[in-house]
């Protein structure tokens, strides 16, 4: 979130239709506070890439049976977020859902 003092994690999905099969997109998307310096901020890019590597690991082509879940990562990458000093790690993730 914009002007956060925290380290923050947002997940949300961008589709997940309620259909027999339902597949779907989710995007986590994580925040790091910026790091002081004297005069200026600079992106916290090596906070940014562990809590990346930390959250992978969940999503990389797992299958979850309790949940009749599959999930597998499309891309993940950082960037500076458009006209905010801020910067964040998006971890895009393919879902497919089986209800019951």
């Amino acid at each position: 979130p914009t002007n956060s003092v925290l380290n923050d994690i947002v997940i949300g999905s961008l589709s997940l239709p309620l259909e027999i099969v339902s597949k779907g997109t989710i995007l986590i998307n994580i925040f790091a506070k910026d790091l002081k310096g004297n005069q200026s901020t600079a992106p916290d890019l090596k906070t940014l890439m562990q809590l990346g590597d930390l959250i992978m690991p969940l999503f990389q082509d797992v299958y979850y049976p309790e949940y009749r879940t599959e999930f597998a990562i499309e891309w993940s990458r950082e960037y500076k977020v458009d006209n905010v000093l801020e910067w964040v790690y998006v971890i895009r993730i393919k879902a497919n859902v089986l209800k019951n």
